[in-house]
């Protein structure tokens, strides 16, 4: 991030550096010449404006009772030849057309016969503009167009990204909020409860087994909420003892099964907010092999890199693939959808008896699933 910070504040500069030096030679390498002419009570006025970047007056000259007009070519102090064209009155003249002018010949003759005309015949009034503009100048519109350009996406994808960054953070406000269910049969309590106070977790149930009920009864904290559920049950059981207590909330629930030892706050945060930012149903907190995994449950991928299959494996295998991707028994859920799904996993049959099934069966309905994986800190589809 800081990187595409600093390399962003470099481009914007280069680009003002560039735009400047474009319009300064545009500035120098263009002319354009503003002449208007009028008659009043048989005065013939005439007023020459020097505009520069095509709309900046930068002078300004008038000739009152102008009688007459002259084309003229001279030598310049280089001995190369120049054309005038002059108004004259009785008692002044004034060039309007001459030596620090990069109007070409042809356009100072079209000028000349222009207001010979206007002069000498009733022509109420005379306006001419002519424009001329060097290789230089030329140079210098493309130059401050395209540093324009870039400067400007620059600073539209900076807000595009600062918006985003936004958006990433939703899952913190009151709108999103954030439940915990344990299934397993140890009481994470110091993972939770950090995580509790660090991303907001609105409340906690425990779904257990008669035994560990017993036992868990003694650990958990004051407003876990503890559920006793059958003997030998599986995911599925487990999340449908539970319905009763996620009856009237609504939001994104963590799924706690064997949690990993070392997994931190911070894991669950990452989880948390690309869980958001995905738009998946359900992510799975993931990692490469770690010794201390209660099991082993290895995620397997498709040719496009789509979760296919979710397997246990033991621990001698899962330790010739340390690379691979395992399960570190935490999941968040769009909450309704979790308890949904558990619900139809029970009325099918109990075949799914372990988190792997539960996933597969996910799987295979075609959900939007994702895992986030903590050795290499992304998500993956």
């Amino acid at each position: 991030m800081a990187r595409y910070k600093s390399g962003s504040v470099y481009v914007i500069v280069l680009s003002i550096i560039c735009f400047v030096t474009g319009m300064i030679l545009f500035y120098y390498g263009s002319d354009r010449i503003l002449i208007l002419g009028s008659k009043t009570e048989g005065r013939i006025i005439i007023g020459k404006y020097d505009l520069k970047l095509y709309f900046l007056t930068v002078n300004e000259e008038y000739l009152d009772h102008v009688n007459d007009i002259k084309f003229r070519t001279e030598p310049n102090e280089n001995k190369s030849l120049v054309s005038f064209v002059r108004i004259l009155s009785p008692d002044s003249s004034m060039i309007l057309i001459g030596t620090g002018s990069k109007i070409d010949d042809r356009q100072k003759r079209d000028i000349y016969n222009d207001l010979d005309f206007f002069i000498r015949n009733n022509r109420p009034e005379y306006k001419k503009t002519l424009s001329f503009i060097t290789a230089s100048g030329g140079i210098g519109i493309f130059l401050s167009v395209i540093s324009f350009l870039t400067f400007f996406s620059m600073i539209l994808s900076m807000i595009n990204r600062v918006l985003v960054e936004k958006d990433r953070t939703k899952f913190t406000s009151s709108s999103r909020l954030v439940y915990a269910l344990v299934t397993s049969r140890s009481w994470p309590d110091k993972l939770l409860n950090r995580s509790g106070r660090e991303n907001k977790i609105e409340s906690a149930a425990v779904s257990a087994d008669p035994a560990s009920f017993r036992e868990l009864k003694k650990k958990v904290s004051k407003g876990t909420v503890l559920i006793e559920c059958p003997e030998d049950h599986g995911t599925a059981a487990s999340v449908n003892a539970a319905k009763e207590w996620a009856s009237g909330i609504n939001g994104d629930i963590l799924l706690l099964t064997d949690p990993l030892a070392n997994v931190t706050p911070d894991n669950i945060s990452s989880l948390l907010k690309e869980h958001t930012m995905s738009g998946n149903l359900c992510t799975a907190l993931t990692s490469s092999y770690e010794n201390e995994m209660p099991k082993f449950f290895q995620i397997s991928r498709n040719t496009v890199n789509k979760i296919s299959d979710v397997s246990e494996v033991d621990k001698t295998a899962a330790s010739e693939n340390p690379d691979k991707e395992y399960l570190t028994g935490i999941f968040c859920f769009e909450l309704r959808f979790l308890f949904n799904t558990a619900d139809k996993i029970s009325r099918s049959g109990p075949e799914q008896e372990n988190i792997a099934g539960f996933l597969n069966y996910i799987i295979r309905q075609g959900t939007k699933t994702g895992t986030y994986n903590i050795s290499e800190n992304r998500i993956q589809k």
